[in-house]
């Protein structure tokens, strides 16, 4: 947000503005997150958890659609003490 305010504080902007100003403060692609606002729908997130045997958690990760809308990447990581996932 810093940088957005840097660059456009005053300033009539656009939506790809402030994409623009979030990606390059976090060295992040966000071009798939720009449909949320250019296409109908919305993708409907479904999380599932279930603790396993040894303290294990697993979760499932689902999504669902209306005809005109498309995936939404999701980006996840895990860690656990004994290590990697």
């Amino acid at each position: 947000m810093d940088l957005y305010f840097q660059r456009h504080d005053g300033q009539a902007v656009t939506c790809d503005d402030f994409l623009a100003a979030l990606a390059d403060a976090n060295d992040m692609d966000l071009s798939l997150f720009s449909l949320w606002y250019s296409q109908a729908g919305t993708p409907d997130l479904t999380v599932k958890r279930n603790t396993a045997s040894e303290g294990l958690i697993n979760l499932t990760l689902s999504q669902s659609l209306q005809q005109t809308a498309a995936a939404t990447a999701i980006a996840h990581a895990c860690s656990r003490e004994a290590g990697p996932c």
